[in-house]
């Protein structure tokens, strides 16, 4: 299950998944499923770093869908505090409109 108690497991399975994201191989069934998973995570996650690497993740997204992700992205850009994950957030945003 999604996140591991684990950083080290978290770090790895966020930089395969956005691997498999790049590469477009998520099968379609799941697709919906790791999109609300991650949303979730990053909603709920503490540790800067893993937020970001969130971030980054759901940047790579190529499946169906990519509005709900760009609009939690904006909300974040919006909120305050977190000034560590603008650029991870400008950059994924990015790669969403393009």
């Amino acid at each position: 299950m999604l996140p591991h108690t684990s950083r080290h497991v978290n770090a790895a399975l966020l930089h395969a998944f956005g691997w498999q994201l790049r590469l477009q191989s998520i099968p379609e069934g799941w697709q919906g499923k790791l999109q609300t998973r991650l949303l979730s995570w990053l909603e709920q996650e503490n540790q800067p770093e893993t937020c970001v690497a969130l971030i980054e993740t759901l940047g790579h997204w190529r499946g169906e869908k990519p509005v709900g992700i760009a609009d939690a992205l904006l909300k974040r850009v919006e909120g305050e505090g977190r000034s560590q994950e603008i650029p991870s957030l400008l950059m994924a945003l990015a790669r969403l409109a393009s």
